[in-house]
């Protein structure tokens, strides 16, 4: 069993026209709180086709033991390598700070990185895997006391025999056509795919934008760059043979 530690690295407000004013119910349930790991750790599974996959059990809040936020498991698969996804959404409890119109679920996120297991030589170890928790994303009302519930005998019945989710193997993003063939990546990086994902991330609701705009702006610019490169060798020609 392994308990991975997160902390609060960002928030992404609701998607909402500027000149709307967003309620308090709306930022707790429609807005999302991302999580990282405290530390960056990888964690060794034995796998096998036979074998059943690790289980995302319960999420926990400030070490309490005593309670859980999550209604339902989840299957972490580890049969391929590469960076993975799985989703749930909890219903709302009863609470002073949502409004009864306010939208009746609570979504949640958790990504990791699957790998080979490796000897210090750098040999693969059969049947052996690597997991790595990448991030944990939700929406914040989760997080409040009256979504916690209690840990007792029928909570972990009802948890152990209802359907689990089951994770999924996602791609990790292509860097524009226009930009070429793409460098190819070391060997950390592709076993680690996970933090080129989110290298230049610094929120979901603005990383795309700003790292295309980022990556426009530089092409835009490359033809004056390469003007200015080009013009001082071209005077140290035409000084050389006197012209």
């Amino acid at each position: 069993m392994i308990e991975p530690v997160f902390k609060l690295a960002g928030y992404a407000p609701p998607k909402t026209k500027e000149s709307e004013a967003i309620s308090l119910g709306a930022h707790l349930v429609s807005a999302t709180a991302d999580f990282m790991p405290v530390q960056r750790k990888s964690f060794a599974f034995h796998y096998s086709e036979l074998d059943t996959p690790p289980v995302l059990r319960r999420l926990m809040l400030n070490g309490d033991e005593s309670r859980d936020y999550l209604s339902k498991q989840a299957y972490l698969t580890l049969k391929a390598n590469g960076p993975y996804t799985v989703q749930g959404v909890e219903h709302v409890q009863s609470s002073p700070l949502l409004l009864a119109n306010e939208h009746s679920v609570l979504s949640w996120r958790f990504d990791y990185l699957v790998g080979d297991r490796r000897t210090e030589a750098g040999r693969i170890i059969p049947g052996e895997k690597t997991f790595t928790p990448l991030s944990f994303s939700c929406s914040p009302a989760l997080l409040l006391p009256t979504q916690a519930k209690k840990i007792r005998v029928m909570h972990v019945v009802k948890k152990s025999v209802a359907a689990k989710l089951t994770a999924t193997k996602v791609e990790p993003p292509r860097p524009p056509s226009y930009l070429g063939d793409p460098t190819p990546l070391s060997d950390a990086e592709s076993e680690f795919p996970g933090a080129i994902i989110r290298k230049h991330e610094v929120s979901p609701s603005n990383a795309p934008q700003d790292t295309l705009a980022h990556l426009h702006d530089t092409t835009e610019a490359l033809p004056h760059l390469s003007e200015s490169l080009r013009s001082p060798t071209r005077r140290v020609i035409e000084e050389k043979m006197g012209c």
